[in-house]
């Protein structure tokens, strides 16, 4: 039986994502696809020194302008 997980997102410390992200790697077939800066439409902004994440949706926020 085979398993599809199509995203995943590990937050938290660097040590402990790395640390999950080669648990995980271990025992699944992943791909790291780098910093997300875009997620189901969404454009996402990290400030690491804020600890913040900001997530937007410009294509509709467009489309409801452009009505």
């Amino acid at each position: 039986m085979d398993t599809w997980i199509d995203d995943n997102k590990f937050v938290g410390a660097n040590e402990q994502v790395e640390k999950m992200k080669s648990e995980w790697g271990s025992i699944f077939d992943c791909d790291d696809e780098g910093p997300m800066v875009e997620y189901i439409g969404c454009k996402m902004d990290i400030d690491k020194e804020a600890g913040t994440l900001h997530m937007t949706q410009p294509v509709i926020i467009q489309s409801f302008s452009d009505e």
